[in-house]
Formats: C-alpha cells, structure tokens, sequence
C-alpha cells in the first residue's frame, strides 16, 4: 500500500512539474520514455519519438534532452541505462552519423 501511495504520489508530482515547467509535447515523449521507472519505453511512445524526429526543430529539442540526460549518475542511473535503446529504435542510422558528436558515437 505505501509503494503504490509513493507512486502516485510520484506520478503527481511529475506531471504538476511538467505543467508548470512548461514543457514541449516531444520533450515530454523523451523525459517519459528515458524516465527512472523500473520498466523500458512503451513502443508506441518509441514510435512517437520516432516520427518526430524527422522534423529539423524537433529534432534539436530531442537531441538536447538526450544529451541532458546522458550527464546524469547515481540514483539517476536509468536515464542513461534507457539512452541507447531510445536512440537506437527512433532515430534512423544516419541521423545519427551526420548530427551526432563524437561522444555519442563512442557510446553507440
């Protein structure tokens, strides 16, 4: 009872966060789908990130987020350990190869 009343309250919390910050649709998509739950990114929100990212703005704004992220350590440790299955499921190959830095290379 208390881990599902932390949950929620945790769900909550994230998304009166997420309201305030202002946060973009697509940022939103990548924070969802890199977040610290014990369980991977659904398809579909996989799918989304996807689609999105063949546009150029949108693009950027998925790039920046995974970058943030790839920064992140200790009890963040799923926000990276989620990175290369993001990357690799909805970006195509040579997206990849022609924006990435040379850092994300190395981790690919």
């Amino acid at each position: 009872m208390k881990k599902a009343f932390g949950q929620t309250v945790r769900d909550f919390k994230r998304e009166i966060n997420k309201k305030v910050l202002k946060v973009s649709g697509v940022e939103r998509k990548v924070l969802d789908a890199t977040s610290n739950e014990s369980w991977g990114p659904h398809g579909t929100l996989l799918a989304e990130i996807a689609v999105a990212s063949r546009n150029y703005h949108e693009y950027q704004v998925i790039m920046s987020v995974i970058w943030k992220r790839i920064n992140d350590n200790g009890k963040n440790w799923r926000h990276v350990y989620k990175l290369p299955l993001t990357l690799r499921t909805t970006m195509p190959k040579w997206t990849c190869l022609v924006h990435c830095p040379t850092p994300f290379l190395q981790i690919l």
